[in-house]
């Protein structure tokens, strides 16, 4: 059974999105860096950690929604970054194509993984 204290890392995590990274949200440009990765990196990270409990004790659905938001909230706040826009938008345009919430997870988390590895190519 899953602990009340991984739903409320949930929460606590929404709400970091919500207020912390928005404070230090760049300003857009045309460049093909992307300055923030570090910064993305840990948050995606974050929802890792976050996901991985939540999935292996059966709840799919609830992994699915922390992976789905905190991609939304990456491609909002850092639109800047080309090359980990095209990786996260891939995979909710994977995950929309699949049956049931654990397929739906799995294409979230592959997706992150993918942007995790840019890190080399895009600093």
């Amino acid at each position: 059974m899953i602990r009340m204290t991984s739903l409320l890392k949930y929460i606590l995590f929404i709400g970091f999105l919500s207020v912390g990274v928005w404070a230090q949200s760049p300003l857009a440009d045309d460049s093909s860096n992307c300055p923030q990765i570090s910064q993305i990196q840990e948050i995606l990270r974050q929802a890792v950690q976050i996901g991985v409990p939540l999935f292996n004790n059966g709840y799919a659905k609830e992994c699915f929604f922390v992976y789905e938001g905190t991609i939304y909230k990456v491609l909002y706040v850092f639109e800047m970054c080309p090359g980990i826009k095209e990786v996260l938008n891939q995979g909710i345009f994977n995950a929309n194509g699949k049956k049931d919430d654990k397929a739906r997870a799995w294409a979230l988390r592959n997706a992150m993984d993918q942007a995790l590895r840019l890190k080399a190519e895009t600093k």
